[in-house]
């Protein structure tokens, strides 16, 4: 290389090491490059910081749902690892546990009494393939009609809480039926994120026999718990919330039966006189029991016993001093069930001796149990109704909706509203009659000050007509106010206000 006079030589040595050789940051530097421990613009970095935390070499795009087990896919048991209890022992528990089995029949009882309908979504979508929707939720799996079919869902959803539905189709993809399939046979997958894989891949594997033997994607299953949670593709049945009380009531349950088949301690024992034989007792007791079995005019009776040497009464031992029901911790028990399945413990006569009265404790109850348990629930249902509707029969337009789901209504509260907010404007009387369905010829005007019901409404409850309508002498309805009257009476308007 030829020389250069009277120029400036400058060394690059560091600058072309730095970009052919290793990149080695020191510590200081590493620490800035961390998106932790960067400062914020404006923000003072000093001692007594909350330190700098273990971040990932290589982050993940998406956050994970839950830390699920490493190898999931690979197990074959469905539940495995998840839940406080097997599918196996939930229904064995639901099966064998008298309060959780009754709760549970209570339930598909109620469901079961409701009517049901399909309707329009609004009137803009029409009504069109109406009467197919019907047909086909007459007997959804060609076989069972709704009434029976919907009873065998609801045991899936109460006992284990794993609904399956799989959609059988016909030969140009329409839905042909709807089988219930066993929910303790299906094993949710999951994808790297945890969450059910999108097809095509795989979603539900079927166990039967400890081995899969078939597969199907979120378009050939559907799989609906109705406690969901984010821990766990599987759902939480009410039977895990009380498996503490279940379990006690079961073994309740085996001691009165033991008790009573197995047991050998007797209602009392009575020491006979030192003096008597073997032979003397036996005889004895054969002739006390002739006495006495079988015969409550006897066992009424007071018996006189011999005793020795008239030294006093013979020793009894009484062993069965309380009733071995033990009623009152077996109320405790159905009333814990009562409460995991949302039920009304006044449905199996569990009715507290103080507070409201029979009446305005029934009424409040029936409410309560509607917003636990029926409320959530038939909207649960209608919801996977719908979208088989919508999804599976390809009507868009129509939804599947229960019929008399609403809540029963507290008249008194109503009427108090009412006092209320007519006078404020919050709506007009009108509104009320409208809502209560009075004919339009017996609506009043506004309210007066001193009554709080329009003058009309007054002269027509206390038997008259209004002032400015001319009193017939003979109708149809009778002569006079009377049979207005008689309407309100009728209809429970006689002390509206």
């Amino acid at each position: 290389m030829s020389e250069f006079d009277g120029g400036n030589r400058t060394d690059l040595t560091q600058q072309a090491t730095a970009l052919t050789g290793p990149q080695v940051m020191t510590t200081q530097e590493a620490m800035m490059e961390s998106p932790w421990t960067r400062p914020a613009p404006g923000e003072p970095m000093g001692a007594f910081s909350p330190g700098s935390p273990v971040l990932p070499l290589e982050s993940e795009e998406h956050p994970r749902v839950f830390e699920y087990r490493v190898g999931y896919n690979l197990i074959y048991t469905p539940r495995a690892g998840y839940g406080l209890a097997s599918f196996a022992m939930l229904r064995a528990l639901a099966a064998s546990c008298q309060e959780v089995r009754l709760n549970i029949e209570l339930i598909k009882r109620e469901v079961r009494a409701l009517e049901w309908d399909i309707v329009p979504i609004d009137e803009q979508g029409g009504a069109g393939g109406l009467s197919e929707v019907k047909a086909f939720f007459g007997r959804p799996d060609r076989y069972m009609e709704f009434d029976r079919w919907t009873n065998a869902l609801l045991e899936e959803l109460l006992a284990i809480d794993a609904v399956a539905l799989y959609p059988r189709r016909q030969r140009d993809g329409r839905l042909y039926a709807l089988d219930g399939i066993a929910g303790d046979t299906i094993k949710p997958l999951l994808d790297f994120r945890g969450r059910t894989p999108s097809p095509p891949v795989p979603a539900f594997t079927q166990v039967l026999y400890g081995y899969p033997l078939w597969y199907g994607s979120r378009e050939s299953l559907l799989y609906r718990p109705f406690n969901p949670s984010v821990t766990s593709p599987y759902g939480t049945s009410p039977i895990e919330f009380i498996i503490l009380a279940v379990n006690l009531a079961l073994r309740r349950t085996t001691l009165q039966v033991s008790y009573l088949s197995e047991g050998n301690i007797p209602e009392a024992l009575i020491g006979a006189p030192a003096s008597w034989t073997q032979k003397q007792i036996e005889d004895w007791q054969t002739w006390w029991d002739a006495l006495i079995t079988g015969k409550p005019a006897q066992q009424a009776r007071i018996k006189w016993v011999p005793q020795e040497g008239g030294r006093g009464a013979l020793p009894v031992y009484e062993f069965r001093k309380t009733d071995i029901d033990a009623t009152a911790r077996d109320t405790w028990l159905m009333q814990v069930a009562c409460w995991a399945y949302g039920n009304n413990p006044a449905e199996f006569g569990l009715v507290p001796g103080g507070g409201l009265g029979g009446k305005g404790f029934i009424e409040g109850m029936e409410n309560i149990q509607y917003r636990s348990i029926l409320g959530p629930l038939t909207q649960y249902l209608a919801a996977l109704f719908t979208s088989v509707i919508q999804r599976w029969l390809g009507r868009p337009n129509l939804q599947f909706k229960w019929v008399g789901m609403d809540p029963k209504r507290d008249a008194v509260a109503q009427a108090q509203l009412d006092q209320i907010y007519v006078p404020m404007g919050v709506y007009t009387l009108e509104y009320v009659q409208e809502r209560e369905g009075i004919p339009p010829q017996y609506r009043g005007q506004p309210p007066s000050a001193s009554s709080g019901l329009a003058p009309d409404m007054a002269a027509l409850l206390g038997g008259g007509f209004p002032p400015q309508q001319a009193r017939p002498e003979q109708s149809e309805w009778g002569v006079g106010g009377a049979p207005v009257a008689k309407f309100f009476r009728e209809g429970g308007w006689e002390d509206y206000g």
